[in-house]
């Protein structure tokens, strides 16, 4: 069983979470996980009946024999301010606590499922229907499809550090330094031992860190199957990008 997570936010729900009601759609033996941090402070938004999140998901699965599960949870304080710093553009920094507390709640429910694999696909990532046997195909324990930037990213792809493009049983991939969890498939010996986490020293989001720790603890790189290729949905403006 295929452990797929996918993670949203509730200052980027006004884009609909376009990948979700596919994720019921997809070929394979798998499990849904969706993970929703929300903006709100009630109590009645923790009540599957009434939030709206729960009720779109409700709506995506009828019809679908695909288990699904779905948390909701809200980062705050019971007394003063809130300590943590809430993000003001669309990659800021700040973004990046509540993704690896998101990330690493997915990693549980992989564990607590017995999944074989854990496989990423963001809410605003798009894939082919086939992603899960194409990717179990490759047979390595990090691999991820080809995700293309959005809005004024789009011209480019999320291939970071490529290493070198070889053929691996028919199958072309390329090997990078790091890819996105936007579309990445993680083997259990894998996200057994290493969690999600961030730097604000070097810059690093919770991509990139993934990817340099499993090369640190396990020697191997992430590689890309360059006929899995996603839809990235959503505009991104030159004055949100993040810079350091």
């Amino acid at each position: 069983m295929i452990a797929v997570c996918s993670i949203g936010c509730g200052r980027k729900a006004f884009e609909g979470f376009p990948s979700w009601p596919g994720l019921f759609a997809l070929d394979g033996d798998y499990s849904l996980y969706f993970n929703y941090e929300m903006a709100g402070d009630g109590a009645s938004d923790f009540d599957p009946v009434t939030n709206p999140i729960a009720m779109k998901v409700e709506h995506y699965a009828e019809g679908s024999s695909v288990p699904w599960s779905l948390d909701l949870w809200r980062w705050g304080t019971v007394a003063g301010k809130l300590w943590r710093a809430q993000p003001q553009y669309d990659q800021d920094q700040a973004r990046l606590a509540p993704i690896a507390v998101a990330r690493n709640m997915c990693r549980t429910f992989a564990h607590a499922t017995g999944a074989s694999h854990l496989l990423f696909i963001d809410a605003d990532v798009i894939p082919p229907s086939d992603v899960i046997p194409k990717l179990l195909a490759m047979d390595h324990c990090l691999v991820g499809g080809v995700v293309p930037g959005r809005g004024c990213h789009s011209k480019c792809q999320y291939i970071f550090g490529e290493q070198r493009r070889f053929d691996h049983n028919g199958i072309q991939v390329i090997e990078v330094d790091h890819g996105t969890c936007g579309c990445m498939m993680i083997e259990r010996r894998i996200f057994n031992d290493i969690t999600f986490r961030y730097s604000n020293d070097d810059g690093l989001s919770e991509d990139p860190a993934f990817t340099h720790d499993v090369k640190r603890v396990f020697g191997e790189n992430m590689w890309l199957r360059e006929d899995v290729v996603c839809t990235h949905v959503g505009d991104l403006k030159e004055n949100e990008v993040s810079g350091w």
